[in-house]
């Protein structure tokens, strides 16, 4: 946040009683700049924007794709393909 408030001080951007997304907003408009920071929906067409990488949301990692990566960076001989209910001479997956 520093950051930001030296470079609102240098342009001359008041920041009193303005948030965080209020303040860089107000130094995109005194750039020039479409004051567009936290309104993007996955795409940006701003490629010189100072505040691009913050804006733009970062892709959430969903448990499923965690669990697929994990399973592809297994190494083979720790896979076990045998189901689990098929063990121990159980029959059914289901209890009975």
């Amino acid at each position: 946040m520093l950051d930001i408030m030296k470079k609102a001080k240098e342009l001359g951007v008041k920041t009193d009683g303005l948030n965080r997304t209020e303040v860089i907003r107000s130094i995109q408009r005194k750039e020039g700049n479409f004051d567009c920071f936290g309104k993007a929906q996955n795409f940006c067409d701003q490629s010189n924007c100072a505040w691009r990488t913050e804006c733009l949301p970062q892709p959430a990692q969903s448990p499923v794709k965690q669990e697929v990566r994990h399973t592809l960076t297994t190494s083979p001989k720790n896979l076990n393909p045998t189901p689990s209910f098929q063990k121990k001479g159980k029959t059914s997956c289901c209890p009975a």
